[in-house]
């Protein structure tokens, strides 16, 4: 399950804490533009493994990118990822080994 998993990797409170203020962050971003559609492209996680302090998102594979005169040209979905991901993501709790 998505939760379990997001769960997991993002192992501590302020890993998921930055973690989901990356992705609203590049959700008001992505709802404010309308000049490209990111067709085929990927969101990136990662963080140093030692602190599991900070976690650092970027858009990847965008070699599929297209313009767009508007907002309602965007098929990709990304907001609808982006919405489902904010949501999942603010009920995360701490993964538990044994609750499994």
């Amino acid at each position: 399950e998505l939760r379990e998993l997001l769960g997991r990797f993002f192992c501590s409170p302020a890993l998921r804490d930055t973690a989901l203020r990356r992705v609203q962050e590049f959700k008001t971003w992505f709802d404010s533009q309308g000049e490209f559609a990111f067709y085929a492209s990927s969101l990136l996680f990662a963080y140093d493994t030692e602190k599991k302090d900070v976690c650092r998102m970027g858009l990847i594979d965008f070699a599929n990118v297209e313009a767009t005169k508007n907002k309602t040209e965007d098929l990709t979905g990304i907001a609808t990822a982006c919405e489902t991901l904010v949501r999942v993501m603010s009920s995360l709790k701490p993964f538990d080994p044994a609750a499994r």
